[in-house]
């Protein structure tokens, strides 16, 4: 994963925020580290690890029990996540996967917009417009994200049973 030094900086400085009031087990001080696990569409994934510290002790940070944060690719805002919700991250991320492999299967004459009409609930016109995108070879992130949060759940599930 080639992350840039400002995502590692925005990381850096989140963790640091939460570092002020470090917590105490059997004498030993521990504060938040993170490393980096996951670039996914749309944000970087890093998981939180312990460290221990030489700092005197505190209160135990509100972000214990969390797995991780994200930090937004184009807005660099830091969230924190649930167990729950990185799940969700990783399903998201093998439809899109599947998603652009039909896309590559429409471009190269593989398959059709019908057979994509067949499984998922859009328009005419909205296919239409897709095609035109795939045949351009325009099939950028953020149309990824549009075309991903414009199918309904059903929809979604499609890309689950696809091969």
């Amino acid at each position: 994963m080639n992350i840039s030094k400002k995502i590692i900086e925005i990381a850096q400085k989140y963790i640091d925020s939460n570092n002020e009031n470090l917590y105490e087990i059997d004498r030993i001080c521990y504060k938040y580290g993170f490393k980096a696990s996951k670039e996914f569409c749309d944000a970087y994934y890093f998981d939180f690890i312990i460290l221990k510290s030489n700092s005197s002790a505190g209160k135990i940070p509100e972000m214990a029990g969390a797995p991780g944060f994200l930090i937004n690719k184009l807005t660099f805002e830091v969230e924190v996540i649930s167990f729950g919700m990185l799940t969700e991250l990783y399903i998201k991320e093998h439809r899109i996967e599947k998603i652009v492999d039909l896309f590559s299967e429409i471009r190269n004459k593989k398959t059709t917009i019908f057979d994509l009409k067949r499984n998922i609930n859009s328009n005419t016109v909205e296919l239409l417009r897709i095609k035109n995108r795939i045949e351009a070879d325009e099939i950028s992130q953020e149309f990824l994200n549009e075309f991903y949060n414009m199918l309904d759940n059903h929809s979604k599930e499609f890309f689950d049973s696809s091969n």
